[in-house]
């Protein structure tokens, strides 16, 4: 039996916003598989919606990513820099400078694109 479908179910990709450990600055984790083929790229998501630039990245952080297995880019926004590590435990976005407006501000255009859903999460278990 086949089913028809009025709306097409559709996925959102979801994240919370947590502190990161033993700190009071905030960071986005992706809490899906985040290599697979629909999750759309988190780079050209934010270069395209939050006018990020991307920085070079030092042969120590090259190295570091090797040894670590992680894939690391830094970039600059108005209000700082934000960093996108791709690891496989998960996508984080970090930020430094006004890093809670920052991550508000990605927040709010995750949300906005449709495509993303924040769940809640005990802050408590991060510090």
């Amino acid at each position: 039996m086949k089913l028809k479908w009025s709306k097409q179910p559709t996925y959102k990709y979801p994240f919370v916003v947590r502190p990161c450990y033993g700190s009071d600055d905030l960071l986005i984790e992706f809490r899906c598989d985040h290599r697979s083929s629909g999750f759309p790229n988190m780079v050209s998501f934010l270069e395209e919606n939050y006018g990020i630039s991307i920085e070079p990245v030092s042969e120590g952080m090259v190295s570091y990513a090797i040894a670590t297995d992680e894939f690391i880019t830094k970039a600059r926004c108005e209000k700082g820099t934000i960093t996108i590590t791709d690891e496989g435990g998960g996508l984080f976005i970090t930020a430094e400078g006004r890093a809670n407006e920052i991550i508000g501000d990605i927040e709010s255009i995750l949300l906005a694109s449709g495509k993303f859903e924040r769940l809640e999460v005990d802050s408590s278990k991060y510090t």
